[in-house]
């Protein structure tokens, strides 16, 4: 007997060792990922995240213990001789105890970075609306597609505007030094790091339609210059006189900018790293159509009159529309609300591939231990401790997966919000609750999976048991 517990201790050990090390390498790849020391941060961080959830898969009989042991604590405290026994029969078999509970490993992993995602998505983008646009009301089209310029013109000669401000835009490709074009690589660069947003206004519409304010230099006068974002321009290192060389995605030519001005934006997100002027754009063959309008009303005007107005002047071009800022807000978080609908389907799974794990585990151990559960309902538990106890066993299993996965999930979703920072997830939000309300979900696929189990050992006969070899 001691025997058998040294050499699974040894096994365990070795287990741990190697969890150990491919988790040490696996933070190791993150932290050079979020550095982005290395570059491809997207592909090192991801290679860390699977080889920590691999290492911590392999250490987890050892690394659940704790767990165990906290939960086996509330069991004695509750339940009595039957917790200690739940407690016992988890920890001995510890390597079955993993298994069942990595059952759960993909899906609260895979949930709880999601949620921990699709919330920090939410803030950010609600943050940015509410910080970055002015205006009593805006039009567009999803994803900034352009629209005839007739569109503002309608928009002017409702009664109840006062102005109107437009927004061009146009994507370019950044030329490195040395280069007449941008490398091939460039143009198939999924995560679009040489892509730059240019969006041109009339420079009397600074600080109009997004919270702009020059800070080095100056607005832009003449075709040719731009003004660039601080955080752009310390990124891409410009500086007031530098020149940039740009090429352009639609007219497919060369555009050389030089740098007149760098702005901050204060609290909002940049709709763009780059402003230039609309004649920069039209005479270089762009931004033929505009791309947004901020609308002011005049004083004292009723709001929800002047949105049907709006809306009457455009019924004839359903393609954009006429939104306040919440609305503008909910039209942008429907990508964000789709990914949450998917989070939610992924956990229903979870449940269901854990409930299973779960039910099979307990099934076999039930059969294994017949003659100790015929042995324990002679001395002294009756049917319902029996089911207690199998029930608390299950629980155990549940919580063992849920507590260290959705830990893990987190993390992963802390990561995956630093990554995407640059891409306007600026903003991490961890919702507590709902990773809580996981952990209680996790708890309950424990007593639903222990149901059948439970019941067929609380049944079990006791002579046939003791009888059993």
């Amino acid at each position: 007997m001691t025997s058998a517990r040294t050499e699974s201790e040894v096994g365990l050990g070795k287990r741990a060792v190697i969890g150990s090390v491919m988790a040490a390498v696996g933070v190791v790849g993150i932290v050079l990922g979020v550095l982005d020391v290395v570059g491809k941060p997207v592909a090192w961080a991801g290679a860390g995240m699977a080889l920590t959830m691999i290492g911590v898969a392999l250490a987890s009989p050892l690394l659940g213990r704790p767990v165990i042991w906290i939960v086996g604590k509330v069991y004695r405290a509750t339940f009595g001789e039957v917790g200690k026994l739940a407690e016992f029969n988890s920890i001995r078999q510890p390597r079955r105890t993993a298994a069942t509970a990595s059952a759960l490993m993909i899906g609260l992993t895979l949930v709880s970075l999601m949620a921990v995602f699709g919330a920090s998505s939410t803030r950010s983008v609600t943050s940015q609306v509410t910080d970055t646009l002015r205006g009593d009301f805006m039009v567009g089209r999803q994803g900034f597609e352009g629209f005839p310029d007739q569109v503002r013109t309608k928009v002017a000669a409702v009664p109840q505007v006062k102005d109107v401000h437009a927004m061009k835009m146009a994507q370019m490709l950044e030329i490195p030094a040395g280069h007449t074009t941008p490398p091939k690589e460039y143009f198939t660069d999924a995560m679009g790091r040489h892509m730059r947003a240019i969006a041109g206004m009339e420079a009397t519409s600074l600080d109009k339609m997004f919270p702009q304010k020059v800070t080095k230099g100056h607005m832009f006068r003449t075709d040719g210059e731009t003004i660039v974002d601080e955080k752009a321009a310390e990124k891409y290192h410009l500086k007031v006189g530098s020149s940039y060389r740009l090429w352009s995605v639609d007219a497919q030519r060369p555009m050389t900018l030089t740098v007149v001005g760098i702005y901050t934006t204060g609290k909002g997100q940049p709709i763009a790293t780059m402003w230039v002027s609309t004649s920069t754009l039209t005479s270089a063959g762009l931004g033929d159509k505009d791309a947004f309008l901020s609308i002011y009303l005049k004083p004292g005007t009723d709001h929800e009159q002047a949105h049907r107005a709006l809306d009457a002047a455009l019924a004839d071009m359903p393609l954009v529309s006429v939104m306040g800022v919440g609305q503008y807000t909910d039209q942008i978080l429907v990508n964000v609300n789709r990914t949450m609908a998917l989070l939610y389907a992924l956990l229903g799974l979870s449940i269901v591939i854990a409930v299973l794990g779960i039910v099979n585990t307990l099934g076999l151990s039930i059969i294994e231990r017949t003659r100790e559960l015929g042995l324990l309902r002679a001395i002294a538990l009756t049917r319902p401790q029996v089911r207690r106890m199998i029930t608390l066993e299950s629980v155990v299993i549940a919580l063992l997966g849920a507590v260290v996965r959705v830990g893990l999930g987190t993390v992963f979703g802390m990561v995956l919000q630093r990554l995407l920072a640059d891409q306007g997830i600026d903003k991490l939000s961890i919702p507590w609750l709902q990773l809580v309300a996981f952990l209680v979900a996790a708890a309950l696929v424990g007593v639903l999976a222990a149901l059948w189990p439970a019941r067929r050992a609380a049944r079990t006969n006791i002579l046939k048991a003791i009888a059993t070899e």
